[in-house]
């Protein structure tokens, strides 16, 4: 079977790896495979690949959604140690999603990253990232909680018409579309 074979673009979600109670579980937000519908694609949740899968998985993609996780792309990946263990990783998400991005950059395949599948974007094309902080009691900033991750960005406003903008943008006054915050 072909990408070229359905009848809606097939877009391939990677999903992350929890654990829910004492079970092993494959997840994908709700808010992301809802979003590839409208655009009138059809959403495949995949919950792991082999490297002897990923082509295959790939020939039937029209796209792939590279979602946003409370977890971080392993350090190991960009030549580090993990600086705070109690940071959420997914070691095995990112042993063969970080290989697809390579397959679907090669293939000029369509590919969307949001928040950590940007992470995972940047690592597999040879970047490294910077590790959170651990907070200390002296902080005077608060993270969003691991299990409710937020990619709501910010609005800029005029007296007509909202617009969603690059939240730094607004802040500094220099909101792309020229409007103020």
């Amino acid at each position: 079977m072909s990408a070229s074979a359905t009848s809606k673009p097939v877009v391939l979600v990677p999903s992350c790896n929890r654990m829910l109670g004492q079970h092993p579980f494959h997840v994908a937000g709700r808010k992301y495979i809802e979003a590839v519908r409208p655009a009138g694609g059809l959403p495949l949740i995949v919950p792991v690949a082999h490297a002897d899968e990923i082509d295959e998985l790939l020939d039937v993609a029209h796209g792939v959604l590279l979602t946003g996780s409370p977890s971080n792309v392993h350090p190991r990946h960009f030549g580090e140690e993990v600086h705070d263990t109690s940071l959420p990783l997914d070691p095995e998400r990112d042993d063969w999603t970080l290989p697809m991005i390579r397959r679907i950059v090669e293939r000029g395949i369509p590919l969307f990253a949001i928040c950590r599948g940007f992470q995972e974007t940047n690592v597999a094309l040879g970047g490294s990232l910077h590790q959170p902080c651990t907070r200390s009691k002296a902080s005077t900033t608060t993270a969003a909680p691991a299990a409710a991750p937020t990619h709501r960005p910010k609005r800029c406003t005029t007296s007509r018409t909202p617009s969603r903008c690059n939240p730094a943008a607004c802040s500094n006054g220099s909101c792309p579309s020229g409007r103020s915050r």
